[in-house]
């Protein structure tokens, strides 16, 4: 019994040197908000990781499994989360990220300042780097903010194992601002008063004048009477040489009649020339005179009377 006695008191003794060992150690490592010993956060990181990974939230899982893969945790959960965590790298998707700027003028230049975002949360803080960022699998929406330039975002869907996938990013700068001209205020066209009427004009003409008549009329009357005397008198000097000329027994002052007769003509007929040129002078030279009715219109009138011509001018001034 009291072997047994003693037996006990040495168990008891056991436990609680462990338990001060146990509580030693916990004040000297830190320990979690939620998790009372290193062992417990261990176990409850594996724990919450296999959802996650089942989810396919793959990133979020590998931060707990990293929490449960450290060293100082169990044997047990240390093994099965270094094998989990070996499957969340070889299936989580990762991108490289390539961005340029692009200007008006066609120039073109590589930029790193660049930060980038998925689904809201950010994925790279500020800069860019040659390494692979890893991303769940899925379709995702990727906003790219570049100082200067307006955000471009990109939809991806990324399959599970897909590695080092290139994402080219371009941000264009603007190009200069086109100006929109105000169209010109609605101004009424100005109306012009319409010109007065021009005054008719009065009709003018260029009447013969009444001495254009009576100079015609004059060369008629002398033309008849040269052709009348003409006639006369070479039908008498015809009669006279058919009669009295062979024998030479004319009286001389039949031949003197016939001769004036002749001469006669031709003073009439070269006065009816003279005529008729002075009235074709005074009528080509005449002056345009306004029309008013038919006042002042003559006529000429020429008519064959017994043993001659007339010639007379008729009409009203």
């Amino acid at each position: 019994m009291r072997v047994l006695g003693w037996r006990r008191y040495g168990l008891l003794g056991a436990l609680a040197a462990m338990a001060a060992a146990t509580a030693t150690q916990a004040h000297a490592q830190p320990r979690g908000d939620h998790t009372p010993s290193e062992a417990e956060a261990c176990f409850s990181a594996a724990e919450q990781a296999q959802p996650l990974m089942k989810q396919r939230q793959l990133r979020a899982a590998q931060r707990y499994l990293e929490v449960c893969a450290r060293e100082s945790c169990p044997r047990a959960a240390r093994t099965d989360c270094r094998a989990w965590l070996d499957d969340v790298g070889r299936s989580e998707p990762t991108l490289v990220f390539v961005a340029r700027e692009e200007r008006p003028t066609g120039e073109s230049r590589a930029v790193e300042d660049v930060r980038v975002s998925v689904d809201g949360d950010v994925l790279v803080p500020a800069r860019l780097t040659v390494s692979a960022v890893a991303v769940d699998p899925g379709v995702h929406t990727l906003r790219f903010e570049h100082a200067g330039f307006e955000p471009v975002e990109q939809r991806l869907d990324l399959r599970e194992g897909e590695r080092d996938r290139e994402v080219d990013v371009v941000f264009r700068a603007p190009g200069p601002p086109v100006s929109v001209s105000t169209p010109p205020a609605y101004v009424p066209p100005r109306v012009r008063p319409e010109p007065a009427p021009e005054p008719p004009e009065v009709p003018s003409s260029r009447p013969a004048p009444a001495g254009v008549y009576a100079l015609a009329g004059a060369g008629t009357v002398s033309l008849g009477l040269g052709v009348v005397m003409e006639a006369i008198g070479l039908s008498s000097r015809a009669h006279l040489t058919d009669t009295c000329k062979p024998s030479r027994s004319c009286a001389a002052s039949d031949v003197s009649t016939a001769r004036n007769q002749v001469m006669a003509g031709d003073i009439a007929l070269g006065a009816s020339a003279l005529l008729f040129a002075g009235a074709a002078y005074v009528y080509f030279t005449r002056d345009p005179q306004p029309t008013a009715g038919s006042a002042g219109a003559l006529r000429l009138r020429i008519a064959p009377s017994i043993g001659g011509i007339f010639a007379g001018v008729e009409g009203s001034l």
